[in-house]
């Protein structure tokens, strides 16, 4: 009987893993008639490698890819047993809204080299709303001798949020002056 239930729970793993990669664009319906990854041409993440590729761009992307997971927001904070299940499944279930976002910024910053400021700002704090609204479940969860570290770990995210906010705007209008400057380069020293 329990073998007959772990084959059983193995074959509706394999068939909702299997749905995934397939509405994902995996396994033969994706970009450029292959399956996704380095097999159609792309890099390790299944995106075409041509040449309008934008670092800042990657960049964002990967910045909304990361904002759906809890590793940072439950930094030293104890985590029930039966609650890890759960959470795991929260934070897939966001990843998938992240994963969104992170293709509007490839897709944005492949057209032009700085996509429209306002838009792009208006979908950073549409981000950043379902952000904390994940993080507010997260937090509802667990017990409350842990919000304390949990509000300090998201404090923690939202310092080094702004730092990298800045750094990009500063990397942009960089971008943006070289572009202007006669040889694509500018009279300013790189700085590091």
């Amino acid at each position: 009987m329990r073998t007959w239930h772990r084959t059983a729970f193995t074959i509706l793993l394999l068939g909702a893993c299997t749905s995934t990669v397939i509405a994902q664009g995996g396994m033969g319906g994706g970009r450029r008639g292959g399956g996704g990854g380095r097999r159609s041409g792309g890099d390790e993440g299944g995106r075409p490698s041509d040449a309008r590729t934008n670092p800042l761009g990657d960049e964002m992307a990967k910045r909304f890819d990361g904002m759906a997971s809890l590793k940072p927001v439950l930094d030293d904070v104890k985590v029930p047993r039966n609650l890890r299940d759960t959470l795991d499944v929260i934070e897939k279930t966001y990843s998938a809204y992240f994963s969104g976002y992170a293709k509007w910024a490839r897709e944005q910053f492949a057209k032009q080299a700085r996509p429209d400021t306002a838009e792009m700002r208006r979908i950073t704090k549409d981000a950043r709303t379902l952000r904390d609204e994940e993080h507010a479940l997260v937090k509802s969860l667990l017990p409350a001798d842990q919000a304390k570290r949990i509000d300090d770990n998201i404090t923690k995210i939202i310092v080094e949020e702004t730092r990298r906010d800045v750094e990009l705007q500063r990397r942009q209008e960089r971008q943006q002056t070289d572009a202007a400057t006669p040889g694509g380069m500018s009279s300013r020293p790189p700085q590091r």
